[in-house]
């Protein structure tokens, strides 16, 4: 191995690796890749940039090492290939995109294909709760085409000075994330029990934070319901109390996921923005000093749910910060960067259920969308 990228050879968690901003990094270390062989056969694979040369791919868990050549090769535009005799294992298209909801097969729930371009044929989505999808996915590790492609998110710290001034003088910050089953950690390689044991994107984000700020000094708590809506914040009990009553510097606002769910929960625009308008109001009388980061959702499911939902919901949030400028509220935009990553990437590598709990390297995005964000 060339010792030049013997440090990116990782196979557990590692916080400084896995934290750097993929805008800012020459090598991209353990970007996931869903193996499915597409639609017309296709068994070619874009990458979050066009790769200049692949170091390693290994299986998702990092137990199992591809081989060049045999198992995997770099094409002449940036891309994986997998050919047909390869090691790792591919699956058919309809596995994720069945056309029929199918008996006896191990899943939570399917749900119905919505039609994008109206043209498709009727199709269900694979829904699955347990490790098995992450398990299929591949990792690997490349050297980067500087493409600008992926613009780095906008700069935050200006509107968070009392959070700012900690992080950099070593004063105890202590710092709330609240929201959903991602907030939870919902299928994060740590939380599913398996290799490499990445944590939630919450714990990393404050990892990377730590790594940023070497002299911060944070207590943090992560308040995760699943389901849980902006509305869970104002009617659920366990949550709120425990907000003001840890008297926290920094609170970061994470509902979105079920808010844009049309088909279960959803909210309108109107109602998304009068919950957070409320969190906000809460935190701010019980805690006038209190500061409040918004954070967007990642997409879910664009064959399940309506993908412009969850950028309406985005633009409530960046409109409410902008309202508040100057009162410590910022909002901080993690889905504006998966959404330059779909440009190329399959909706599939992203996510560990292929519907609405992101894998690692979904985990990843938002943590370093927020760490970089604080500046």
């Amino acid at each position: 191995m060339n010792e030049t990228y013997s440090k990116f050879d990782v196979d557990r968690y590692d916080a400084a690796l896995y934290t750097a901003p993929f805008w800012d990094s020459g090598v991209i270390v353990n970007e996931s890749v869903f193996p499915l062989i597409g639609e017309n056969g296709e068994r070619v694979f874009k990458l979050a940039y066009p790769a200049k040369k692949i170091l390693f791919v290994k299986s998702y868990t990092c137990e199992t090492r591809y081989v060049e050549g045999a198992d995997y090769a770099l094409n002449g535009d940036g891309e994986l290939f997998i050919p047909e005799n390869s090691a790792i294992e591919m699956r058919e298209y309809t596995y994720l995109h069945p056309k029929e909801n199918p008996e006896g097969h191990p899943r939570d729930v399917f749900y119905p294909h919505r039609k994008i371009t109206g043209n498709e044929p009727d199709r269900w989505e694979f829904w699955d709760e347990s490790s098995l999808l992450s398990r299929q996915l591949i990792s690997v590790t490349y050297v980067r085409e500087d493409d600008g492609s992926i613009e780095r998110p906008a700069a935050i710290g200006r509107y968070l000075p009392h959070t700012m001034a900690k992080l950099t003088s070593g004063e105890k910050l202590k710092a709330v994330v609240a929201g959903d089953s991602l907030t939870g950690g919902a299928h994060a390689s740590a939380r599913l029990d398996i290799p490499p044991f990445a944590p939630p994107f919450a714990p990393m984000t404050f990892d990377a934070i730590r790594l940023k700020f070497p002299k911060s000094d944070i207590d943090l708590t992560v308040s995760g319901v699943g389901g849980g809506t902006s509305e869970t914040f104002l009617l659920h009990e366990p949550i709120e109390p425990k907000i003001t009553d840890l008297c926290p510097d920094l609170v970061l606002i994470c509902f979105g996921m079920n808010d844009s769910d049309d088909q279960i929960v959803g909210f309108t625009e109107e109602r998304y923005r009068k919950n957070n308008l409320a969190m906000i109001e809460k935190i701010k009388t019980a805690l006038p000093e209190c500061e409040i980061i918004l954070v967007s959702s990642i997409y879910g499911n664009p064959y399940t749910f309506i993908r412009e939902k969850y950028e309406s919901l985005a633009l409530v949030l960046k409109d409410i910060a902008e309202e508040y400028a100057g009162r410590g509220v910022a909002f901080c935009d993690p889905q504006a960067i998966e959404r330059q990553m779909m440009r190329r990437k399959a909706f599939a590598d992203f996510m560990a259920d292929n519907m609405v709990h992101p894998n690692d390297f979904g985990m990843r995005i938002i943590a370093q969308t927020i760490c970089d964000a604080l500046r």
